[in-house]
């Protein structure tokens, strides 16, 4: 699955996002902006999800949170 889908979010990231900016300029700023992106895009959608419904998180994606007092 990963290697199926990971090409086509990279060129609609590539032809979408980043289309006509500085980094389309080389292949090597071009991945590095598509890391960059994705990463913080999975981050904060990780994040988000963690703290809209903690415990489909958990479930789902392996969040971990600790309890308040710190457990």
């Amino acid at each position: 699955m990963f290697l199926v889908h990971k090409p086509y979010f990279l060129g609609w990231m590539s032809s979408s996002m980043l289309a006509g900016t500085r980094f389309e300029e080389s292949w090597g700023r071009l991945m590095i902006a598509n890391f960059a992106l994705g990463a913080a895009g999975s981050a904060l959608a990780v994040w988000a999800a963690s703290r809209a419904w903690p415990a489909g998180a958990a479930l789902l994606l392996g969040v971990d949170r600790p309890d308040a007092d710190g457990r």
